[in-house]
Order: C-alpha cells, then sequence, then structure tokens
C-alpha cells in the first residue's frame, strides 16, 4: 500500500488551482458578453413591455416558469436598459396614510432592486431574459394579422410585400444578434425572394453565411451589395475580412484601401489592414496602418494589440510589452486571447509579460508556472 504526502507541493497545488481560475474567466467572459447581447437586445424592443399586473414597471420577467430557481432572490426580471433586478410588489403605505383611503394605483409599491449575481447564476438568468426578449422581438416584427388570428387573404400589394420583406429582415437581424444563424439566413432569404436587390437582406445574408463558414456564399452576397453599391464602406470591410479568411491577401488590401479612401479615419478598417499587411509580411507598413488607427482612437484596445503583434515580428520586444500593457489595461479580455495568438509564443515564459498580469490580476496562475 502506498501513502500519499498529507500536503501538495506549492506548484501541484497551483496547477490544480489554476483549472478552477482558468473556469471563473470563462463564465466572466461568457457572463460579459452575455450582458452585450443583453442590453442589445433590450435597445431594440421598443415601447418595452410593462410587466404583467404591474401600473408602473416596464420589464421582462427572465424564469417565468420557474426552472432556474431563485434562492433568496424574488422575481427576477430584465428591465427596458438590459439590467437583471429583482421586482417586489408591496403598499406604500405613507400614500395610504396621506391620501386617507385605499386606492389601487396610489398605493401600489413596485420596487426594483440591483442584483449582485455570481457569472454563473447571471449566465442562466441572461440567458432566459435573452430567449424572452427575443420572443417580444418577434412578435413585434410579425407581419400583421387579422382580428381572427389569420393572414390576410387579400393578394398582396407591391407595397405590402415591401413591407413584409422588411419586417422578414428585421426579423433575421433579431436572429442574428442572439446567434442563431440558421434561422436568421432563412428570414433573410425570404426576404429577398420578394425583394431580390435588397441591399440589407443580402449584406445581413453575407454575413449569417460567414458567420455559419459558407465564405463562398457569403462572398457572392457582398458582391452582390458592391454591385449596386460600389462604395459602401461596411460590405467592403466585411469582403476584405472575407478575403483574409481565404488567404487572399491582396485582394483584401485592395477592399480596405478602397474603404479607406472614402474614409481615412475609420479605426477598423485601419486595423483590418494593418492585420492583412502583417499576413503578407509588411511588417512595418502593418505597424504604421495600427499607429494611425490609434491616432484617432487612442483608447481603442485592438488598435494596441495589433500594434504589439507589429512590433513582435519586427523583434521589438520592449515596444511589445508596452503595447500589450496598454491593451491589457484597456480590456483584459486581450490577456486570453494574447496566450492563444502564436504570434506571442515566445512570451508565453516571459517573466516581464507574465508580471504586466499580474498586475492587473493579482490572483492570476497559469497550469504548470512555476516560481
Amino acid at each position: 500500500m502506498v501513502l500519499y504526502s498529507l500536503y501538495m507541493s506549492s506548484e501541484i497545488e497551483r496547477e490544480i488551482l489554476g483549472y478552477k481560475s482558468s473556469a471563473d474567466r470563462l463564465l466572466e467572459k461568457t457572463a460579459l458578453e452575455l450582458e452585450i447581447l443583453l442590453k442589445e437586445a433590450c435597445l431594440a424592443l421598443r415601447p418595452f413591455p410593462s410587466f404583467p399586473n404591474a401600473f408602473f414597471t416596464n420589464a421582462i420577467e427572465c424564469d417565468p416558469n420557474g426552472q432556474i430557481g431563485n434562492g433568496d432572490h424574488g422575481c427576477i426580471v430584465v428591465t427596458d436598459n438590459g439590467e437583471l433586478q429583482e421586482l417586489d410588489f408591496g403598499v406604500d403605505h405613507e400614500a395610504v396614510e396621506m391620501l386617507g383611503s385605499w386606492d389601487p394605483v396610489s398605493s401600489r409599491k413596485e420596487t426594483l432592486k440591483p442584483l449582485e449575481l455570481h457569472p454563473r447564476d447571471y449566465i442562466l438568468f441572461a440567458y432566459s431574459g435573452l430567449t424572452a426578449v427575443t420572443e417580444a422581438l418577434l412578435e413585434k416584427n410579425s407581419p400583421a394579422q387579422t382580428i381572427s388570428g389569420k393572414p390576410e387573404e387579400n393578394l398582396p400589394t407591391a407595397e405590402h410585400q415591401t413591407q413584409t420583406a422588411d419586417s422578414l429582415v428585421e426579423e433575421g437581424n433579431v436572429y442574428f444578434t442572439v446567434g442563431q444563424y440558421n434561422l436568421a439566413l432563412d428570414r433573410y432569404t425570404s426576404a429577398l425572394e420578394q425583394k431580390p436587390q435588397d441591399i440589407s437582406a443580402l449584406y445581413n445574408r453575407g454575413r449569417a453565411n460567414s458567420r455559419l463558414g459558407a465564405l463562398e456564399d457569403a462572398l457572392t452576397d457582398y458582391n452582390q451589395v458592391l454591385n449596386l453599391k460600389p462604395e459602401d464602406l461596411d460590405t467592403l470591410n466585411n469582403r476584405g475580412l472575407l478575403y483574409m479568411q481565404k488567404e487572399e491577401i491582396d485582394k483584401a488590401l485592395e477592399d480596405f484601401e478602397k474603404a479607406l479612401l472614402s474614409d481615412g479615419t475609420d479605426t477598423a478598417l485601419l486595423i483590418n489592414k494593418g492585420l492583412a499587411l502583417l499576413k503578407k509580411g509588411e511588417n512595418q507598413n502593418s505597424l504604421l496602418s495600427f499607429q494611425q488607427a490609434i491616432e484617432h482612437d487612442p483608447e481603442d484596445s485592438a488598435a494596441h494589440f495589433g500594434t504589439a503583434k507589429a512590433f513582435i515580428a519586427l523583434n521589438n520586444r520592449d515596444e511589445a510589452l508596452q503595447s500589450l500593457q496598454t491593451t491589457f489595461n484597456l480590456d483584459t479580455s486581450y490577456i486570453e486571447e494574447a496566450f492563444e495568438d502564436p504570434s506571442f509564443s515566445q512570451l508565453a515564459n516571459d517573466s516581464d509579460f507574465l508580471d504586466i498580469i499580474k498586475v492587473i490580476i493579482p490572483n492570476f496562475r497559469i497550469i504548470g508556472e512555476k516560481k
């Protein structure tokens, strides 16, 4: 029988705890992404519905079927600004005393309390709330129906067809926002069956196809948009990114540079141009493109991250570390991206690089990290 030591070495203990730390970072990142999605969806829902049986509160319940369980909390809702809050109903005794009578409206007390949820719990309620908001958006954007609930039987006029196509695009946008790209694709395609040259439907179908990995279909959609609107910046940018995925770097650069002729201050275009130049091996020119983006927006974390990649490619370690420090201060999510990016593999065990991270996240640990 083998007897094991009651005490683990500090190195083994850190390695084991590293699993939990990594899981916590993933939870925090997912919760943040869901929060952004929820706020975007709520902003799209105007007017925001009132809560059932409420007089003053506009909100949607996040767990209507009670499957998640609220623990010590009451009714958890999402409000029109995308915040999760606890809704309490009660009696406003001060109003009753002041009026000297019991009025159902003036005596009603509806209180929204901010919530402090662990990312694990936030994800559950935010997803439930996002689902409910999505259903409300789809209902809002559904084609008009008769009082009987059945679609109108009159043959659609050209104007009615236009409205229906527009509503299909809006519905597709809702699905796209919540990551249901196949459903979004279906709605954009249905809209194009009615309006084959609808630029919005073509552009958004290109985005959906791209997210689904159908790069050739996405390219066809973007080409049709640019045939109709040759100077469209968003489409030029997206097609350029598509060419980069296909490793057609010269074509990508052509699109980015054409778009920059119309708007030379667009930081996203400057960053994408810099990334394309990096892929082509033109490291100094890529650095200039990233630095131009920073000039126009000094707090653009993606521009600083690109600058760090360019400095690494130019074998300028110290400048790269400075750019990474600025990037992490602006957006800590780039820490994980830096570890995953092959460009920074040489920094993985660099003590200065790790010290930069530990200043921002004091308890940061890397699995297998040694003293």
